[in-house]
């Protein structure tokens, strides 16, 4: 199953939940790894584990190596009622999950075939994600959107 939440902002994010294992093992911490075109463009290469201060540099549209502004919008807060609301899309969480079964065969039986078969169709269905992947370009009123073939990605594999 495939679940995408859009994160605003996303501060906390990696450290309260992409890092973190899962329930059942509260104490270990997951390394994530780079993954996607786009990563490679800005010199995260396919396997390098993601290091926190990157991933907030990425998070607030900052490019890691030169410090210059990644993308046109920069996230700007508004009130709404009691709330802010920031108005940029930092990133998107996608999770890629086993069904339950496929994962309590991979854990209780440690069929190994099992977690690299979730893993290579995972890491396919980023691979088709990034082929559809496009931007949105606005001239005045007029937007349209452009396939740039890219993503920036980081792969945390929980039990």
């Amino acid at each position: 199953m495939i679940t995408v939440r859009c994160m605003t902002d996303g501060a906390t994010y990696l450290s309260r939940h992409l890092c973190h294992s899962d329930y059942y093992d509260e104490q270990r911490r997951v390394q994530g790894k780079w993954l996607g075109t786009g990563a490679e463009r800005l010199g995260l290469k396919a396997g390098l584990a993601v290091e926190p201060e990157v991933f907030d540099q990425l998070r607030q549209n900052i490019n890691p190596v030169t410090g210059e502004r990644l993308t046109m919008r920069t996230n700007t807060v508004r009130k709404l009622g009691e709330r802010e609301v920031s108005n940029r899309r930092c990133f998107y969480d996608v999770t890629i999950s086993a069904p339950k079964s496929v994962s309590i065969m991979a854990q209780l039986a440690g069929d190994e075939r099992l977690v690299a078969a979730h893993q290579h169709a995972a890491r396919y269905a980023l691979a088709e994600t990034e082929r559809a992947a496009q931007v949105q370009v606005s001239l005045g009123r007029a937007k349209s959107r452009q396939f740039t073939g890219n993503l920036i990605a980081a792969e945390f594999g929980h039990d």
